[in-house]
């Protein structure tokens, strides 16, 4: 499930003429835009058909304009174009006419290659040639785009981050003052909110790092510049200690949680927790592996292998290693180097993960079209 999130932009190669045709079937667009740069005036193609038999053969996709006005039908080969598939979209394009009384069908051959021989094409029969590459950068520009409309995108852990979730204490205990500010007011404020202002040589990059973090776990809100307290960090704010301003204490953890919990599928740091939850309880299973092979199946499920270098992998499995033991998710064995495991309510939270994150997958399916069945 976790891998099938990344959708067209992970490793999907196209194999053959069918996983070609699903990437057109699900995006029309594709289709209309190579249209358009042979000059073909098409617009708002709408899937009308696929594998549709006639009595020349099956044709591999048929489109319909939303308008009406006209019937796509699309001849897709993979490598070198051949006579013999020019004759038959030669072919669908009379057996639709004829079945639909109607002479608006046009036929397009799809090819990566087009040797001279071939007959000419002539109205309403077009060519078009294309390459792999292109036609998956366009498929995952247009599912990025589909997955903003929605709210729908591949969540990603981030790569910057708290050592610890407990340095959160200090800006908290400056946002209880006033239960809202301004970003430029943290920033001012940032050497009297951390807990070492000695290391901080970006003093605007830590502050926007605290804003993300209190919005992830559902701490707080920010609308036309002002930064406020939610009420569970209005909670939060309250329950710090400032005798033990740098650790967690059992009320905190508890918001953290439920704040996680209740965060959205797309929130990073919630698939983050996930992905190490997930890892911890599948090397469990197994048997107690080491350290270095749960960071290897934590990255994995983060879909992170090409996007993280071997620094941001270590340093991103440390912080939520880190997290996890500090809400009491995790137990750490005597020996270092070997792997945690889940704690009773570490196990909770993970059933509860999995069943939120099934469920977005289902509702990713529903809404964006799965690039594997979508018809």
């Amino acid at each position: 499930m976790l891998r099938d999130l990344s959708g067209v932009r992970g490793d999907n190669p196209i194999l053959d003429e069918r996983s070609l045709q699903v990437l057109f079937a699900r995006f029309p667009k594709i289709v209309e835009s190579q249209l358009n740069a042979r000059r073909i005036p098409v617009s708002g193609l709408e899937l009308y058909r696929c594998e549709d038999v006639c009595d020349s053969g099956r044709v591999d996709l048929a489109f319909r304009e939303r308008s009406g006005k006209r019937i796509v039908l699309i001849e897709l080969q993979l490598g070198l174009a051949d006579k013999d598939h020019h004759d038959r979209l030669a072919g669908y394009v009379l057996d639709y006419t004829d079945r639909l009384g109607a002479s608006n069908v046009i036929g397009a051959h799809f090819a990566e290659r087009f040797p001279a021989g071939l007959p000419r094409y002539m109205p309403p029969l077009y060519r078009s040639r294309y390459t792999i590459s292109s036609m998956l950068r366009r498929a995952a520009a247009l599912e990025f785009r589909d997955e903003e409309i929605f709210g729908l995108c591949s969540p990603k852990p981030p790569v910057d981050a708290f050592a610890r979730l407990s340095y959160l204490n200090g800006f908290f205990a400056f946002m209880g003052r006033g239960n809202h500010t301004t970003l430029r007011q943290i920033i001012n404020n940032i050497p009297n909110i951390v807990k070492n202002p000695r290391q901080i040589r970006n003093p605007e990059y830590r502050a926007r790092l605290f804003v993300r973090f209190g919005k992830s776990f559902g701490l707080l809100e920010q609308k036309d510049g002002v930064v406020r307290l939610t009420s569970l960090g209005m909670s939060y704010s309250e329950s710090v200690d400032r005798s033990f301003l740098w650790s967690l204490n059992q009320t905190q953890r508890r918001l953290l949680i439920a704040g996680i919990a209740g965060a959205r599928c797309t929130n990073g740091h919630k698939f983050g927790m996930f992905c190490l939850l997930k890892a911890v309880d599948e090397a469990d299973a197994a048997s107690p592996g080491s350290r270095e092979q749960l960071l290897a199946s934590f990255v994995s499920l983060c879909s992170a292998e090409m996007r993280w270098s071997p620094g941001s992998r270590k340093a991103s499995f440390g912080w939520y290693l880190e997290y996890s033991s500090e809400l009491l998710l995790l137990e750490r064995r005597m020996r270092s180097d070997e792997a945690p495991f889940l704690t009773p309510i570490g196990r909770e939270l993970m059933a509860l993960l999995s069943r939120q994150y099934a469920a977005f997958d289902m509702e990713r399916r529903l809404v964006l079209g799965s690039s594997r069945h979508p018809f």
